[in-house]
């Protein structure tokens, strides 16, 4: 019981211990099919775990014409990133998640699970705030049509908020 009880007090230090990150981001994405490049404007939160490896929730949106209609694709996803040489000024990251695609094709639904794989660099040249350059696969529906991807280019600006906290004793 006693082991247990540490379990619980100590398992919240080490997921939510670490720097909190709050971003914008814009980036170039090349929806599957015959779908041209579009916009994907987004935000994200972040926790910094340690040196070397980051937890990040992203909301983003896009609209395109698919077919002759209308859609709306809002990936909501969780990702874990590994930051391979610690905290620098140049800090290069990759890293992957999943998370749920709702998609809005004229009116219909087709919401899904997807995936996304990521890769770039993170510029910090103050202790609060940053840039980065992002290069995103995305997988919009890993159930369906785990081969139709796209890819999207962008980058983004980032502060970090208040200072590092940890949750236990």
């Amino acid at each position: 019981m006693k082991r247990l009880v540490m379990l619980i007090v100590f398992l919240p230090t080490v997921i939510f211990a670490g720097k909190v990150s709050v971003g914008g981001n814009f980036s170039v994405y090349d929806p599957p099919g015959d779908a041209g490049p579009t916009i994907m404007i987004g935000v994200s939160l972040g926790v910094r775990f340690n040196d070397y490896f980051e937890g990040a929730c992203n909301i983003d949106w896009t609209q395109y014409k698919e077919g002759g209609k209308d859609v709306t694709l809002i990936p909501i996803t969780i990702d874990i990133i590994s930051h391979p040489l610690g905290i620098k000024l140049f800090d290069p990251f990759i890293g992957g998640g999943i998370g749920y695609y709702y998609k809005l094709v004229g009116n219909e639904n087709q919401s899904t699970l997807g995936a996304q794989f990521k890769f770039g660099i993170h510029w910090k040249p103050t202790t609060g705030t940053g840039l980065d350059f992002t290069v995103t696969y995305r997988v919009p529906d890993i159930i369906n049509h785990p081969n139709d991807g796209g890819w999207s280019l962008g980058g983004g600006a980032s502060g970090t908020v208040g200072t590092s906290f940890t949750v236990g004793f």
